[in-house]
Formats: structure tokens, sequence, C-alpha cells
């Protein structure tokens, strides 16, 4: 064996970070394989069920981003589908740091044959810590009875046609749409979780958790909260707090809240925008460059092609192998940042064959005890669009996959049933 090859071969976690960003048509993939090529071909013709692929954009009109039109979005705040019956306590928060755990992304899943899931969503939240997602690895294998402790938490909510949230005709999209009733007062410093706590000086900014009411204090609510108390109450009422003091657009005299827009004063939220979708098999990858501008994984791809170029025509281990096939098929559309297909036939897109679950590893319904099926999963490309910084301790993963009960069943009441996230990481 030859010295650079022997390099290469102890390098092989930089070779799996290099593949994993790169964006390379399967001919200028520095691993070659005919016969894995010829199984991977195989295994697309048997896959009958179209995917879809889910893409981000800003929105046109943050507006269309609020709970009554029932948008897939990511980053920001949640559109809370249920506003009153949200998560709390430990289902808020990380299981292993303790901190509340940040909005990823949500996706508007209705079914269309169950009369209770007229509408419904699946909301992902995680912790932007990497070494809690790192620990996390231990508590996903974990049997439900061992109380697993998840830094990646899903929740699923849905709604018959007929609710006391929302009107039974769609939205009109004429400036007069709106929610039939207020949702809960949320904290004012993430604007996710509900705010349970109040400021002890104002009595009007409220919070989720200690954590963030000292976070707020020390940014902008010191000030804030001080120009409050030396305002009339009349004047509050009338005028309402601003951005900074409460997660909503306006609160009312009464402490009732238009929760249309939600607005956080965080600013360590992931930036707020809007997912479209398109068919995998609909899609004309042209039309759809023209679109996209040149981005980071562009310029990482130039960076990685001489390192690339040592290997190849080098022999490559199996998982390197299951690297390029991964590869070829995200670069067909390189900036799909979901792909979901609800079938029991559908295929996760897995980048590596190492830390895949195995079928014990995916936990039964809770309600109905029935099996968990894919439903979707989100890849590390969100992670670009969110301006999350490539640094060694930066949060990073391979895929995270969304398995949900295929029933969707347990939703006679109001509220949220948790369905389970499994995280593959990227090396």
């Amino acid at each position: 064996m030859g010295d650079t090859q022997m390099e290469i071969e102890e390098e092989g976690h930089n070779i799996e970070k290099a593949l994993a960003r790169l964006h390379l048509p399967p001919q200028e993939l520095a691993i070659r394989d005919t016969e894995s090529e010829e199984d991977d071909e195989e295994d697309e013709e048997k896959e009958d069920d179209p995917m879809i692929l889910g893409f981000v954009q800003k929105p046109e009109n943050p507006h269309s981003l609020a709970r009554h039109f029932f948008p897939s979005k990511a980053g920001g705040t949640p559109a809370w589908l249920d506003p009153i019956n949200i998560p709390t306590g430990l289902d808020s928060c990380c299981g292993i740091c303790g901190n509340p755990l940040q909005f990823l992304i949500q996706v508007y899943a209705p079914i269309e044959e169950k009369d209770d899931a007229f509408h419904r969503t699946l909301s992902v939240f995680m912790c932007p810590s990497m070494a809690c997602l790192q620990q996390d690895q231990i508590e996903q294998r974990k049997l439900p009875m061992e109380k697993p402790s998840r830094s990646v938490k899903v929740f699923r909510c849905q709604l018959a046609r007929e609710n006391p949230f929302y009107p039974v005709d769609p939205p009109k999209h004429n400036g007069h749409d709106a929610p039939l009733s207020s949702g809960v007062t949320l904290c004012s410093w993430c604007g996710t979780w509900r705010g349970g706590k109040i400021c002890s000086g104002c009595k009007m900014a409220r919070y989720c958790s200690r954590e963030h009411q000292v976070d707020h204090w020390r940014t902008v609510h010191a000030a804030d909260c001080r120009q409050i108390l030396s305002m009339s109450t009349s004047v509050v009422a009338v005028h309402g707090l601003t951005g900074n003091c409460n997660s909503s657009q306006v609160v009312s005299a009464d402490g009732s809240q238009n929760d249309y827009l939600v607005k956080a004063a965080s600013t360590h939220l992931w930036p707020e925008l809007e997912i479209i979708d398109e068919e995998e098999g609909d899609m004309n990858s042209e039309g759809l460059d023209e679109q996209v501008p040149e981005n980071e994984i562009a310029a990482n791809q130039r960076k990685d092609e001489e390192f690339l170029r040592q290997f190849t025509g080098m022999e490559a281990s199996r998982d390197q192998k299951h690297w390029a096939s991964f590869q070829a098929r995200i670069s067909r559309y390189p900036d799909q940042v979901l792909r979901y297909c609800r079938s029991k036939n559908a295929k996760v897109l897995w980048p590596r064959l190492e830390g895949q679950p195995r079928i014990t590893d995916i936990p039964k319904c809770t309600l109905c005890e029935g099996p968990r099926y894919f439903e979707f999963q989100i890849l590390p490309q969100l992670l670009y669009f969110f301006k999350v910084q490539n640094d060694s301790d930066s949060l990073d993963w391979g895929t995270i996959v969304i398995y949900t009960c295929p029933t969707s069943c347990g939703m006679n009441s109001l509220g949220y049933v948790q369905e389970f996230a499994w995280v593959q990481l990227a090396s």
C-alpha cells in the first residue's frame, strides 16, 4: 500500500466531510464503483412512491407564515396549529442540558382521508448545542422504558375541518383572513414556548424559563422594563409593548394577544424561511439552478477538489462508496433541505451506512402501540441557509429522519403527540 493511500485512509473523516458538503454530478465524484451504481439504479426503479422535495426561500410577505395560513416553514418561531395546548415542561426542553429547545422546521401535512387530520402539522425542535446532539446519539438508541433524554423532538398536531381555531373555509388571502381565537401568551425572548413566568418589574414580559428571562434582561429588557414602569398603565394599554418586550405583535388592555405574527426578542433564532415543495420526478433541474445563486456549497466544492483528486482511482471503502451514491442523488437538486413521502414503501436517503437505525431502534407509537414509519427527513443543507458556521464545534448532522404513526392516531382531544426523530451525524 502506497504512502498516499495510507494517508487517505487515515484521513477518512476528512473524506467523508468533504464528500458530505460537495454537490457533484455522478461523473465528477472521486469514488466510482459499477456494482454499487447498478444496485442504486435497481433501488430507484423499485421506488414507485414519489418523493416531495422541500426548498427554502425568504417569504415575500412575512404575514404568509402566520398560523392561519397553515405554512410549512423553517427557522424563526413555530406557527402552532393548536395555539393553546402547546407542549410544556420537560417536553419543551433539551433532555441533556435542560435549556429550552429551538424551533427547527415545521411541515404542514394534512391527510385527506382522515377527518380529524384535515389540518396536520409536524414540528421539529432541537438544541443548538453540538455537544448535546452528540450525546443524543446514545440517548436515541435507548428503549422508551429507559426514558431517553433527547435533544431533538418532534410534535404532531392535527385538527378536524371544524375546530375552535380556524374558519371552515380556506384563507382568501385578501387581507382579511384571521384565526377564530387567540393563542396563549408566548415567551418574550424565544417566541416559541408558553410564557408562564412573568417579569417581576413591568409585570408584562413573559418567559418560558429563567434562562430566557436572564438573556432578555441582559440584552434589552433592563432598559425596556424601566421605560414601561415610567409609563402610565393607560399608555401601555393603548400602544402595547414593543417587539423587544413581548413576543406578540400587540398586547391589549385585557392581556389578550394578536398572535398572527410572533416577534421574538432573541437574536439567536435561526432565520425564518418559507418552505416550497416540488415532486422530485417532475422538477426541471436546469430551471431550478437558474433560480439558486452560487452558494457556500459551490465554494466548498472548489476547495475540496484538489483533496478529492488525490483519492481518485484508489480503492474506496463501502461507506465511502455510499457517501458518493448519496451525493450523486442529492446533486440533482443540491439546495433541497427536506425529502417527504408518507408511504410505508418510502426509503430514507442515508448519507452513511454507519449510524442507521435497526427496526427495533424505532419505538412504537405511544398511543396505539403500532410501528412508526418514515415520513420525512431533513438534510444538512438547511444549516447553510441558517448561516451556521462550519466550525469544529458547530451544529452539524448527516440527516434527521422523522418517524410517525401511520394511522396518525390519538387526536380525539386537542393538543400535541410526540413522534420520533433519528439523527445520523455527518461523521
